[in-house]
């Protein structure tokens, strides 16, 4: 069912093809305009109540029961106060027609015989004084030599006689009273015309339009308490509009697409207020829509250049002679912002429109703008569309609401001349600078025009100087120099195995970069972080070309933003990556989680102090020889999988504790020392030794025979064991006795993973481990779901609510220490610690 199908065009509409011209002109009654036609004037006139009651006051008047026979029609712009002026003129100078169309629309009305009829717009005679016009109508200009200052009450009463009932429509009176220099004058005439129209029994009936703004003159006509027709609060408007446009509507078919519409709202959740008084005023504004109504009937009507126009009429003339045959009931997105009147009313708001309704090039936003373009006409504190004038604006029956609220919650970020404001969405007059950027960073990062965007994130990931940024793809990554300095290495990507064995290749000073990774993806290709750190630098660029109220949105903005970037950030990252051991150019590790402020303390952390001490002595051990100092450090920063040295301090302590508990013995220039000496100052050049593998002490008297420069010219031998001979042998394995290993307690599971990997021998076999979980908090409850399903092979056992996990084996150490791994990264203040039984096969 379609609008064309209920109700019938007007054949007003129908002729001119939508092309209404709304406005009328007592002008046009001399001109020969439409006004001069009293069948076009009587059938189009709805008679209002506004009419009506004039229409009474008027026979009042004549028939001498009403005093006043001054009429002033008040309103504004398009109320109609032209066309009841062109209706009175036609009334009384058309007497056959005026009662037929009286009668028509049951009006009493009583029309003198003998009329002298006087209607002038004031624009256009533009008179010096209101009283020459009238004379000369009256063809009275022979007392116009009598007037000495302003005709008085008796020279215009010498005018008035003998005329019969003489009728005066005056048009345009305050502009014309606005443009006159001798106000004073025409102000005492337009008193005394006043009192002679209100005089008892007086033949005199003025009328005029008024817009109701110049005081002085409104205060001097209302001494006399004259009719008021006040066309501004008038209730009549849509029907007048409904009138001119329709000629008639079946009311029953009209009732089944209103009741359809409001199931509808109903079932959207819709706010209409009173539901049975709404469909009652759908059905009486039917077929267009009441919201459209109202907003035509005020923000439209309220525009300054609303007078350039062809008013609401013309408007919707054109709207309904295109959408007829289209829609079942006319909305506000059926008013296209290309109609020609919008333009003439605000050609730059309506201009603005079409621009963001063209760059974004949907059918169904562009419906959405042309609702919000209505609400964005008008000066008052009511302009701009809520939430439910765009719904109520949109919304048909074969429309999901949730399909409108999304698209009205990205609008803003999509047309840049959208403004959100107090709940509301206006067209601006300039370009909001948070949806233009918002737009240029999508189009830039859809361009891949990202390296500014990565440079910002890059200063983000750098919390200082020993930060360096890495990516697969050379033309991301920042130079990384092969040199002895401690740095991070945040790459963008998460890294596979090939990748991480990548990174470490040919690198000599390879365990100096302490390797720190996202959880997952790839940030050069992660859209959603690249947009928002995009508009965090194209916010810097616009800084200084913006002011007002676009400043205080971009500063906002920027702050929004920087906090959004550095959450996304810290939900990416990441992963310490801790070598394990590198053999053969293929890298063993294991991911450490850790937050990107806490890389360096955790990598501090997992290498402390007896960590460090176990790895020298294991790297003495397997020398068995004197080793300089600074080539122990070279091993240390050149291997991956050895202890990395966060601070030089902590390496000099570990070398210091070992000499005091007699560990190491020390030679330095030719002199060696050992505890209970003191040791020297600690150079790069110093030689190290286990004290088990150093020369004996040599005895004091050969010390005194040989001087002190015996050790060091003696050179050292190395004791070989001879290769057996004679017929093979039988391999014996020898079961060393069952070792229980007890942890010290941890914080965090993976120091705890990092101690056992630490102290348990590589091929040891685990035949039992207890696992103390003491004053247990923790929130990812699937970390330990995960870690129970991944033990629960092991026959695990649980006791008390300390969590102390038996986990039966035998088992090999990598398979113990993933498991360890398996433990939420936190535990919030509790504690792990472990007995592992260990059998070592000899």
């Amino acid at each position: 069912m379609r609008v064309m199908n209920i109700a019938k065009l007007s054949e007003e509409v129908v002729r001119s093809e939508g092309r209404i011209e709304g406005w009328d002109s007592l002008r046009g009654i001399f001109e020969g305009g439409k006004e001069s036609d009293p069948n076009y004037v009587f059938r189009t006139t709805y008679p209002t109540t506004e009419i009506r009651d004039l229409l009474e006051a008027v026979n009042e008047k004549l028939s001498g029961k009403r005093v006043t026979g001054f009429f002033e029609i008040l309103g504004g712009y398009g109320t109609g106060k032209s066309r009841i002026l062109v209706l009175l003129w036609h009334l009384f100078k058309n007497k056959e027609l005026a009662i037929e169309w009286a009668k028509n629309h049951d009006i009493r009305l009583d029309l003198p015989k003998d009329v002298e009829l006087l209607a002038f717009n004031l624009l256009d005679e533009n008179p010096a004084y209101l009283w020459e016009p009238i004379f000369r109508g009256l063809r009275r200009e022979d007392l116009l030599g009598k007037v000495k200052d302003f005709p008085g009450y008796n020279l215009l009463k010498e005018a008035l006689s003998k005329k019969g009932v003489v009728i005066l429509i005056v048009d345009e009176l305050e502009a014309w009273y606005r443009a006159k220099e001798d106000k004073a004058k025409n102000l005492n005439f337009i008193q005394v015309l006043a009192e002679a129209a209100c005089e008892r029994e007086g033949k005199l009936l003025v009328f005029c339009s008024l817009y109701g703004e110049i005081s002085d003159l409104l205060a001097r006509i209302r001494r006399v308490k004259p009719y008021r027709v006040d066309l501004t609060l008038s209730r009549d408007r849509p029907k007048i509009v409904l009138f001119r446009l329709f000629e008639k509507v079946d009311i029953q078919l009209a009732s089944k697409v209103v009741e359809n519409y409001m199931k509808h709202y109903a079932e959207s959740e819709v706010d209409v207020g009173n539901r049975p008084a709404y469909e009652k005023k759908m059905v009486e504004t039917y077929p267009i829509h009441p919201e459209l109504m109202e907003v035509l009937l005020t923000r439209f009507s309220s525009s300054p250049r609303y007078q350039n126009t062809r008013g609401v009429l013309g408007l919707l003339g054109s709207v309904v002679y295109k959408k007829a045959a289209d829609v079942d009931l006319i909305l506000a997105s059926d008013v296209d912002m290309s109609e020609g009147e919008l333009l003439t009313l605000d050609r730059m708001l309506t201009e603005n429109a079409i621009k963001d309704a063209e760059s974004i090039g949907k059918e169904e936003v562009r419906k959405l703008l042309n609702v919000i373009l209505l609400y964005s006409f008008g000066e008052d504190e009511r302009v701009g569309a809520s939430r439910n004038d765009v719904i109520l604006g949109v919304l048909r029956p074969a429309i999901n609401i949730n399909d409108v609220d999304s698209l009205l919650a990205n609008l803003p970020s999509m047309a840049p001349h959208v403004w959100p404001r107090e709940n509301k969405y206006i067209i601006g007059r300039e370009e909001n600078v948070i949806t233009v950027i918002h737009n240029k960073a999508l189009e830039n990062v859809g361009k891949g025009e990202i390296h500014g965007t990565l440079g910002l994130i890059k200063t983000r990931l750098k919390r200082d100087p020993s930060y360096f940024v890495y990516h697969p793809d050379k033309e991301y990554s920042d130079l990384i120099e092969d040199e002895d300095r401690l740095r991070v290495v945040v790459s963008l990507k998460a890294l596979s195995q090939s990748e991480v064995n990548e990174f470490y290749k040919g690198r000599n000073f390879a365990n100096r970069l302490i390797l720190y990774v996202p959880k997952e993806g790839d940030i050069t290709k992660n859209e959603d972080l690249l947009v928002v750190a995009e508009r965090i630098r194209l916010c810097d660029q616009y800084e200084k070309e913006v002011t007002g109220e676009n400043k205080e949105l971009l500063d906002a903005q920027r702050e929004k933003d920087v906090k959004l970037l550095a959450e996304k950030l810290s939900d990416i990252y990441g992963y310490w990556v801790r070598v394990t051991s590198f053999e053969n150019g293929e890298v063993k590790y294991r991911l450490v989680q850790c937050g990107l402020g806490e890389v360096k303390s955790t990598v501090k952390n997992s290498y402390d102090a007896e960590t460090i001490r176990s790895e020298i002595i294991k790297h003495l051990e397997s020398k068995g020889t004197w080793l300089r100092i600074e080539d122990l450090k070279d091993d240390f920063k050149t291997i991956p999988g050895k202890p990395i040295i966060v601070t030089e301090s902590i390496f000099e302590e570990v070398l210091k504790s070992l000499y005091r508990e007699g560990k190491i013995v020390v030679d330095y220039k030719g002199k060696m020392c050992r505890t209970p000496d003191a040791m020297p100052s600690i150079k790069d050049e110093m030689k190290i030794i286990l004290t088990k593998y150093a020369p004996a002490q040599p005895e004091p008297e050969k010390m005194e025979e040989e001087g002190p420069t015996a050790i060091k010219e003696k050179p050292l031998e190395v004791f070989r064991v001879p290769e057996a001979k004679g017929p093979p042998t039988r391999e014996i394995r020898v079961e060393v006795p069952l070792q229980v290993i007890e942890t010290p307690e941890f914080q965090k599971p993976f120091l705890l993973s990092q101690e056992m990997e630490r102290r348990i021998p590589k091929d040891a076999k685990i035949q039992q481990i207890k696992i103390d979980l003491l004053k247990l908090s923790f929130d990812d409850v699937d970390a330990i779901k995960s870690f129970i399903s991944s033990i629960s092979f092991k026959k695990p056992k649980f006791s008390n609510v300390s969590m102390e996990i038996i986990i039966g084996g035998p088992m090999d150490r990598n398979e113990a220490i993933k498991l360890i791994d398996k433990l939420p990264v936190s535990l919030y203040g509790g504690t792990v610690k472990a007995y592992i039984e260990v059998k070592e096969v000899a």
